[in-house]
């Protein structure tokens, strides 16, 4: 699980920045840009199903959508930087928010 989330979470990193406005650009570090991991099981179901589905797990500031609007929330950025990534795979990102006790 671990490593799936830290393979949605480098890609977000890397195509986040295309999502958001300009002035959201930062710099990615080159450490977020690659992995050692391979995901092949993950990689062998996208490719069978030609879809992708991720949960999105967190408070309620995970799903925020901020001035701009809901197009730029966290979840949705996923989604579109994702989209853009893998070309002719069905990508669905939901939250699922939990307020903190």
């Amino acid at each position: 699980m671990s490593v799936i989330l830290a393979l949605v979470t480098t890609i977000a990193l890397i195509d986040g920045a295309a999502a958001a406005a300009p002035t959201d650009r930062c710099v990615v570090p080159d450490s977020f840009l690659s992995s050692e991991s391979e995901l092949t099981n993950v990689a062998n179901a996208v490719k069978a199903r030609q879809r992708l589905d991720i949960s999105v797990i967190g408070t309620g500031s995970s799903s925020l959508a901020g001035i701009d609007g809901a197009r730029y929330a966290y979840p949705a950025r996923l989604e579109e930087a994702l989209q853009q990534q893998l070309k002719g795979i069905t990508v669905k990102v939901t939250a699922h928010v939990q307020p903190r006790a």
